[in-house]
């Protein structure tokens, strides 16, 4: 049963070395695709360029019986807020400045809404409420 392992080894060990020729003699070896002997320089960024972090923003959104009220953890300035009700289609759309402590919107009838809001910075944040019973 070892002479069986060893031969199987070596039998093995031939056949890898057989699907691997040798090319150290070879003054052309075959070709990887690489240009092997030359650095090629990677391409400057654009001078304003930075690496974006993850925000710490929060914006805190409440939908009661008759209003939805907005809140930023880092204003942004002036922001368009949109407002669907999810039921019928109905829509808000309105405009604040997101430097106040918090604003309200009157969502009278409106059980669960579809929110997106773009902000002075070129942001757009996306998301829906509902009113649990």
């Amino acid at each position: 049963m070892k002479a069986f392992r060893i031969i199987l080894m070596a039998l093995s060990l031939l056949f890898s070395m057989a699907a691997f020729p040798a090319y150290a003699d070879d003054k052309n070896p075959p070709s990887t695709g690489y240009d092997d002997g030359e650095l090629k320089p990677c391409p400057n960024p654009p001078k304003d360029f930075r690496p974006r972090t993850p925000s710490r923003q929060q914006i805190f959104c409440t939908l009661t019986e008759e209003c939805l009220t907005v809140s930023f953890t880092i204003p942004e300035g002036e922001c368009t807020i949109f407002i669907q009700d999810e039921n019928s289609g109905n829509y808000i759309a309105e405009t604040f400045d997101s430097e106040e402590m918090f604003v309200s919107f009157n969502t009278e009838g409106i059980r669960s809404c579809q929110i997106t809001l773009t902000t002075e910075l070129g942001n757009t944040y996306v998301g829906s409420l509902s009113i649990e019973k």
